[in-house]
């Protein structure tokens, strides 16, 4: 990850601007399972929700502005051994390092948190994360058609990706 940011475990004082990020990153690509102020959470409620979950964020040096935003979750019940992963980048901060950054970070606290196996869902088109993905260890193992739909009522499938963790 460039030098240019810090990663951090979120805070809830960080609540209302990881809110209005992750509202913008809905509008900025497709690739959000939410379109541009889909994020239809009270900071109350999104301090609840992240108490379930690890989550973390990325912060510019330059002005401390969140510019990403990571999280990990147990599966409940039977399937506890499997963490699912969630991220977004502002557009402007792609290419940078940062969803790499997260995602080790992520897959660490996952593994100390008991951890055995990691997934997740990309969009096909989203040939960045996949990439990311792919040279991190993660392989598909599913494909679901017309998983997400956009705002505008477009449908895109999703591609399910997972890596077991080394202990």
């Amino acid at each position: 990850m460039s030098k240019n940011y810090t990663l951090e475990a979120e805070k809830d004082s960080d609540a209302e601007e990881v809110i209005a990020l992750l509202n913008l990153l809905g509008g900025e690509t497709d690739y959000m399972p939410f379109g541009k102020d889909g994020y239809n959470m009270t900071a109350e409620e999104h301090i609840g929700l992240m108490k379930s979950r690890i989550t973390v964020v990325a912060k510019s040096k330059a002005d401390g502005k969140i510019v990403a935003h990571g999280f990990v979750m147990a599966y409940p019940w039977h399937r506890c051994h499997v963490f699912y992963f969630g991220v977004g980048v502002l557009k402007e901060h792609w290419r940078q390092g940062i969803g790499s950054a997260i995602l080790e970070y992520s897959c660490t606290k996952a593994m100390d948190a008991g951890a055995e196996k990691m997934t997740l869902d990309v969009n096909p088109e989203n040939k960045g994360a996949l990439k990311c993905y792919e040279n991190y260890g993660f392989e598909v193992e599913g494909h679901l058609k017309k998983e997400f739909k956009t705002a505008n009522g477009k449908y895109h499938d999703a591609l399910i990706m997972s890596k077991w963790l080394d202990k």
